[in-house]
């Protein structure tokens, strides 16, 4: 009973670190400290940087009612890998407020490189944007406002075609839900960046908060953590049988 379950427990280890387990790893913000986290890079786009602000355990994007673009960017994701999700709580204030993907690090916004794509609510209205050649099949719409605080969800699978992901999004955890196919164009998928972004021609500040992304590309966090290691785990089995 001990040698089999000793040989079963071999091979699964062998094939977790050969690769037939994509394990993903997590990063995550709830902007709980009283900087940013220098795991973001602040684009700006005809503005200085201090629009934005880590108080009271959120991040508010706050222009004063200027015409700029400003964000965080976090990088890099490699799509390929495996399943990326991405979950924020959003309050989408100004006219334009963005999550957005391209392949190439921008430091005034995530458009001026393209091709690109964006989940986006445009005046309250959430949406799918493309530029320089990104799509998504089918387009959908759904009106979040402007007032409230909504939990939204990104989720990219890769397919057998290298430019086309299975796409799903979410709004308050189904409330709203739309899949589909994106095809990312020439965008390059091992090296995705992650924006979120707003722009400030009118509305009132947008707040961002509990960013969470998962995928096999992201470390695993809880490798630090001794009581986590494998060989950790591996002398809890066996002194249990």
């Amino acid at each position: 009973m001990k040698l089999r379950f000793g040989f079963s427990m071999f091979l699964l280890v062998i094939w977790c670190v050969s690769g037939g387990l994509a394990i993903a790893g997590t990063f995550s913000d709830d902007f709980s400290g009283d900087k940013l986290s220098d795991k973001w890079f602040v684009t700006n786009k005809r503005a200085t940087g201090d629009e934005i602000k880590v108080a009271n355990g959120v991040l508010t994007f706050d222009a004063k009612g200027t015409d700029v673009v400003t964000g965080i960017r976090y990088g890099t994701i490699d799509l390929t890998k495996g399943e990326f999700s991405l979950e924020c709580d959003y309050l989408t204030g100004y006219q334009q407020t963005y999550i957005s993907f391209n392949s190439d690090p921008s430091d005034t916004e995530a458009w001026d490189k393209q091709p690109m794509f964006i989940f986006i609510a445009v005046n309250g209205v959430y949406q799918f944007v493309g530029g320089g050649g990104p799509s998504v099949d089918a387009a959908f719409t759904y009106d979040v406002g402007q007032k409230d605080m909504h939990h939204y969800l990104v989720t990219f699978a890769p397919t057998n075609d290298p430019k086309v992901y299975d796409y799903h999004t979410s709004v308050d955890k189904g409330t709203f839900d739309k899949s589909g196919k994106l095809n990312i164009s020439t965008m390059d998928p091992t090296n995705a960046y992650v924006y979120f972004e707003v722009w400030t021609a009118s509305g009132s500040p947008t707040v961002l908060d509990n960013v969470v992304m998962t995928s096999p590309s992201i470390a695993v966090a809880s490798a630090v953590n001794s009581n986590e290691k494998l060989s950790t785990k591996w002398g809890k089995i066996k002194s249990e049988y």
